[in-house]
């Protein structure tokens, strides 16, 4: 396994600014990519992104439950 530097942590933030999409992610799987490559990246995208998808999945869902709530409604379309 090979340490990351300063400086390639800054490029990969950098290119990360120059690609469109999240920032993080892009970076997260850069870094994953220098140290495992491709099962590496894979790796620390889902690690990273996978909670927040699942986290999204649940509140579209309970959205999607909780729609003819009164107080649901009020709050979110407010």
């Amino acid at each position: 396994l090979s340490s990351l530097s300063e400086r390639q942590y800054a490029e990969f933030v950098g290119l990360s600014q120059l690609l469109p999409g999240p920032g993080s992610s892009q970076v997260v799987f850069a870094i994953g990519y220098h140290r495992a490559c491709l099962k590496g990246a894979i790796s620390a995208f889902l690690g990273f992104t996978l909670p927040s998808i699942l986290i999204m999945l649940v509140l579209v869902i309970s959205a999607g439950k909780l729609a003819d709530n009164t107080l649901f409604a009020s709050v979110v379309l407010t």
